[in-house]
């Protein structure tokens, strides 16, 4: 409506004089009388960690099964994840390089919680952030001063501290014992030649060299 009446106005006042006496913008007037030329758009190419086409097929199909027709995706990814069948899931964390994806289950030993901890490429037996960053999501709820995590390595106890107010402020583990056994050869280059960061059980290890560098399975 506002348009049509600048339109009207617009051989006896002119476009801005009639923009401004009705609160029009002009760019907008303007913009369509003369609308931009359509330009093609590009195509989007596929982030390095989407799934194939290939994959997406085979998750439908499982969500579809006979099985898990009554199940929501939480629980067919729980189901799946014990079978195996979950390592592509790490794929879709928004931070490749580092950063690992929790999924928290239920306790099959003496702990609270049992945890399993994927990187886009593998299983980690332990590793320290998504122990401490699992406590920490977990001991609010369950109201727990410890919160005993099972892990491929052995339970670890995470203790707790709370201000006066009850809020979490610290948490504080003991991690367990890692053994190191090396590959006999260098499959692939590290994926940053400049620096090779490893976040596992034991203490960090940053080495920096040109070369390639021999990797170390945690067991």
């Amino acid at each position: 409506m506002i348009e049509q009446t600048v339109e009207e106005l617009t051989p006896v006042v002119g476009t801005r004089p009639a923009c401004r006496a009705l609160g029009a913008a002009p760019a907008t007037i303007y913009r369509r009388r003369r609308p931009p030329a359509p330009r093609p758009r590009k195509p989007r190419r596929p982030p390095a960690r989407a799934l194939s086409a290939e994959e997406r097929q085979a998750v439908l199909v499982e969500l579809h099964s006979e099985r898990f027709v009554d199940a929501s995706p939480a629980q067919v990814w729980a189901t799946l994840l014990d079978e195996g069948r979950y390592q592509a899931l790490g794929r879709r964390d928004p931070a490749p390089d580092h950063a690992e994806t929790v999924f928290v289950l239920p306790a099959e030993a003496e702990g609270t919680v049992r945890v399993r901890i994927f990187t886009p490429w593998s299983e980690l037996p332990f590793a320290g952030n998504p122990i401490l960053g699992a406590a920490w999501v977990l001991a609010a709820p369950l109201q727990r001063a410890v919160v005993e995590i099972e892990t491929a390595s052995g339970i670890v106890p995470v203790t707790m501290d709370r201000d006066e107010s009850g809020a979490l402020v610290f948490g504080r583990m003991v991690q367990p014992v890692p053994t190191v056994e090396l590959y006999a050869e260098v499959d692939s280059p590290p994926r940053r030649p400049g620096g090779v960061g490893v976040s596992a059980p034991g203490r960090a290890v940053r080495q920096r060299a040109a070369a390639h560098v021999r990797r170390a399975r945690v067991a």
